[in-house]
């Protein structure tokens, strides 16, 4: 089994990034984002896929002929940029880094020590 981090550092990591513009101006990145991590978190990241998160995330039919997958997989890209853009930045002291690996819709999460301000 998977050892994931505190709940508490995840929540921090979580409304940091979400107090982001990117995504302030985005609900749908946000909703991705909270879904993906918090069904990793609970044990059920190997069921993540387009298809779970086009009807769990966008609620959308994935019964038909549309191709509800499309969505997520430009919302996809588009959380790796951001993440990606604020932990090579701003977030690179971050004591919690969550990342979306390309080819995946399951985050990973990298901790790092924090640097002591103290002398």
């Amino acid at each position: 089994m998977q050892n994931y981090p505190d709940k508490e550092i995840v929540d921090q990591a979580m409304n940091t990034l979400f107090s982001l513009p990117e995504f302030e101006r985005s609900k749908r990145l946000r909703d991705f984002l909270g879904y993906v991590v918090s069904e990793t978190i609970a044990g059920r990241g190997s069921r993540i896929r387009a298809k779970t998160i086009a009807q769990d995330v966008y609620e959308r039919d994935t019964t038909g002929t549309e191709d509800s997958s499309n969505i997520v997989r430009v919302d996809a890209r588009r959380l790796r940029r951001v993440l990606n853009d604020h932990y090579a930045n701003a977030g690179a002291d971050s004591e919690l880094q969550i990342f979306l690996r390309s080819g995946s819709y399951v985050p990973e999460f990298e901790t790092r020590a924090v640097k002591s301000t103290h002398l």
